[in-house]
Order: structure tokens, then sequence, then C-alpha cells
């Protein structure tokens, strides 16, 4: 929609929280408008002011470490130990899900959902022969 930024007003001044109501928008609703719901098409097709691309326009960057520590330990020539221990997702970031970008739904903008899981840490022994 011409003159009307596509960023809801919490994106752009840093408050974006999806769990709060008001600040869990990632689009502002008044910033699409549908060309097809004008049927008398007085109003001429628009693209409005919205640059081509945008790095953080359609979902949220991806930021997830893993970690692993490994240490073999030979006994004799042929029998050998050893013991791993792994870390995903080190830091528990959140990552979350797409926002809801349909227009026609009640809930257009809105983020409900996590793209990653948890922390979770892995330790594994090993005998080898």
């Amino acid at each position: 929609m011409p003159g009307q930024n596509l960023r809801s007003s919490a994106r752009r001044n840093g408050s974006f929280n999806p769990a709060l109501a008001g600040s869990n928008l990632w689009y502002n609703p008044a910033g699409v408008r549908d060309p097809n719901a004008d049927v008398t098409r007085t109003i001429s097709y628009a693209f409005g002011d919205k640059p081509a691309y945008e790095s953080d326009d359609r979902s949220f960057g991806y930021l997830e470490e893993d970690f692993g520590l490994i240490k073999r330990t030979h006994i004799t020539e042929r029998v050998a130990f050893q013991f791993r221990a792994e870390a995903f997702n080190a830091f528990n970031r959140h990552v979350f899900g797409n926002p809801d970008n349909n227009p026609h739904d009640a809930g257009f903008g809105t983020v409900g959902s996590t793209a990653n899981s948890p922390r979770s840490l892995q330790l594994t022994f090993r005998a080898e022969f």
C-alpha cells in the first residue's frame, strides 16, 4: 500500500515480542491491500513503495550452534574406547516460526511458533574392537 510501511511498529522500534498481544505483529496489516477486493475497479492496481527485497521480510534469521568433543583412547592395538559429548543448540537460541502471511486471515502478521528445538546434550561412550 503506498505510504504505509509493511513492517509493524513493534518491529521498527525493536519491541517485537511474539508472547505479547499488540507487539506480536511482524507485518503491518494496513500496509497490504488486495487489488481484487475492489470489484468496481475504481482503484488501479498498485505495487506500493516496499523495496523488492528485505533480508528479514519472510522469516527470522536462523542462529543455532552445535558443538562436539571426541576423545578416543586406545587400550591395545585393536581395542579403543571413544567418549563423545555433543551439544545441539548450545546457547539455547529461540528461532521464531514464520509469520502468518495470508492477508485474509484474522491473525495476519502474527507469529505463533518456534522453528527450532531447545538445547539438547548427548553423551556417548563406545567400545571399538
